[in-house]
């Protein structure tokens, strides 16, 4: 797919009654965008995070029911389709079409070639979230609700911790407003800031609308990723 028919797809799957961040959420800062991409679907896209060069972590459920994955990243003022997916590894407890939370949301996509430099992996968090902890959301997809002028833009927000389980976090609005991961917002990267560095502290699984997010926190799967990277033949630094 060319550059220009690829940023009208992603227009058009913007258009769907599916928004990412919604409310007023910022555009992301390159310094903490730089993991974050798209994972472009022919259903509507999701998000994903970059943990090798060829290496992108997601949520299972983007990836499960569908096919012909596409990575997307944004460069300059436009995006552009960066690689192929050629193989999806799903963490072993994920279960669908039964799936319900907490779940093991998680997928880990192989791809066709490496990222340009410019998609830069991301640090891995070694210590669990706890209640209170402030994360960084950043999702790839619309903005404002209902708003497709945004599409394929990342947007970032902070969101505090209110609930924890080993298996999931939810997160609500840091400023006390309506700011929440949906639709788009899948697979997306939640940072939490350690030695002023932004780590990688889970995936966003779902959530409610305006209301409060769900994000599968990375602790608790850190062997299973370590191993499947592994496999796949992109170890892991860190």
């Amino acid at each position: 797919m060319d550059r220009s028919a690829l940023a009208l797809a992603i227009f058009l799957c913007g258009s769907a009654p599916a928004p990412a961040l919604v409310g007023d959420a910022s555009p992301a800062e390159w310094t903490i965008a730089r993991p974050t991409v798209m994972v472009f679907r022919p259903d509507g896209p999701c998000s994903g995070v970059v943990v090798a060069q060829d290496l992108v972590l997601t949520a299972a459920h983007c990836v499960v029911a569908t096919s012909g994955f596409k990575i997307v990243g944004h460069l300059a003022a436009v995006p552009y389709h960066l690689a192929d997916v050629t193989e999806v590894a799903l963490h072993p407890q994920f279960s669908w079409p039964k799936f319900s939370w907490p779940a093991a949301d998680l997928a880990l996509l192989k791809l066709s070639k490496e990222l340009p430099s410019g998609f830069a992996p991301a640090f891995l968090d070694k210590r669990s979230v706890v209640l209170g902890d402030r994360l960084i959301v950043v999702g790839y997809g619309v903005g404002t609700q209902g708003d497709a002028n945004t599409a394929g833009r990342p947007r970032m927000a902070t969101f505090v911790v209110t609930n924890t389980s080993d298996n999931l976090l939810t997160l609500r609005d840091a400023a006390g407003g309506a700011l929440s991961s949906c639709g788009g917002d899948s697979g997306a990267p939640a940072f939490i800031i350690r030695g002023g560095v932004p780590a990688l502290a889970g995936v966003v699984s779902g959530g409610i609308c305006a209301d409060y997010s769900l994000v599968t926190p990375f602790s608790s799967y850190r062997e299973w990723v370590w191993g499947t990277a592994r496999r796949l033949g992109s170890p892991l630094d860190q």
